[in-house]
């Protein structure tokens, strides 16, 4: 059963209708709305996508990415059926929360070429 993440939801909506599904014994695949202006068919970032998106959109697309890789495979969603226990998500927000990736505007975003660069602007993720 699909559910779409990323439009005008929250990770707290988008988890209630993927628990919601599982507990009525469905297995949820997650669809992330608009994905390809963020990532190409690789799964790579795509060029300046740090420049046109804000840090917030930024983290939510990433999520929603966690969330679409822990649903994705029967065998992580059964072993973890806590998303807030998925160890890559872990992994990721214990980054972000202990200062080593502060912010998306001071990630580095390879593009398609392999050169890198920096969003100037810094902004606080709320």
């Amino acid at each position: 059963m699909y559910v779409l993440t990323n439009y005008w939801s929250t990770m707290k909506e988008d988890l209630f209708r993927i628990y919601t599904l599982r507990n009525l014994g469905f297995m949820p695949f997650v669809m992330i709305y608009d994905k390809q202006k963020f990532v190409d068919s690789k799964g790579r970032w795509l060029p300046d996508v740090d420049l046109r998106y804000s840090e917030k959109q930024l983290r939510d697309f990433k999520i929603c990415q966690h969330m679409q890789r822990w649903c994705g495979r029967i065998n992580i969603i059964k072993s973890c059926p806590d998303f807030e226990k998925y160890e890559p998500y872990r992994r990721w927000m214990e980054k972000r929360l202990s200062g080593t990736t502060e912010n998306f505007s001071r990630w580095e975003i390879k593009n398609d070429t392999g050169k890198t660069h920096k969003k100037e602007s810094v902004h606080t993720v709320g």
